[in-house]
């Protein structure tokens, strides 16, 4: 099997959610945990990147900001930074109902692409993807040029788009992004269907 790293993008601020987005909790599980279960099958390792406490007890190497107050983009920066692979799937924490049949299907597609996307909404998701180790630098150099919005970002690479909703695995929440108790409300329990 193809080394593939999981990257898990938990370096947010949280200020919606009012504390740690990775430690809330939904189905009776924290977020992290969820995405884990979800990346578990499909990667041959997994890292964190995160700037807060609490990581350690999972069992996974934890990575802060290489690149302080970037975003995301900063995140999948230090990610990519740490990570042997040269395929890596970037999955952010506050996603719990991602699942391992998306991830996977994602990979298949990814091909020789630099980056590749599921699409849904009409948009493509760029928190939860395979991105190729070989876009550091440039991903460096557009950062440090402050470009920090991830839907551009995101084009200036070779990018496959992969619309995923017409997919059997597709349901409206898989790729729901939950940043505060609102939506974690909105959503309630859940099925651990992965």
């Amino acid at each position: 099997m193809e080394k593939v790293t999981g990257i898990i993008l938990a370096g947010g601020k949280s200020s919606r959610m009012g504390r740690d987005k990775s430690f809330a909790e939904i189905g009776g599980r924290k977020f992290i945990e969820h995405v884990i279960a979800a990346l578990e099958p499909v990667v041959s390792d997994i890292i964190i990147v995160a700037n807060g406490p609490g990581y350690d007890g999972l069992g996974y190497k934890v990575y802060a900001d290489l690149l302080k107050d970037r975003g995301p983009a900063g995140g999948i920066h230090t990610g990519l930074s740490f990570s042997e692979a040269e395929k890596n799937v970037i999955v952010s924490c506050d996603t719990p109902f991602v699942s391992s049949q998306l991830l996977a299907f994602l990979l298949g597609r990814s091909g020789g692409h630099e980056i590749t996307l599921p699409v849904h909404g009409g948009a493509p998701e760029p928190l939860c993807g395979v991105y190729r180790r070989s876009c550091l630098e440039k991903l460096e150099a557009l950062i440090r040029q402050g470009n920090l919005r991830m839907q551009e970002l995101v084009r200036a690479f070779d990018l496959e788009e992969v619309n995923v909703e017409k997919e059997t695995f597709y349901n409206g929440r898989l790729l729901a992004n939950l940043n505060s108790p609102e939506e974690i409300m909105k959503y309630g329990g859940m099925n651990d269907d992965r």
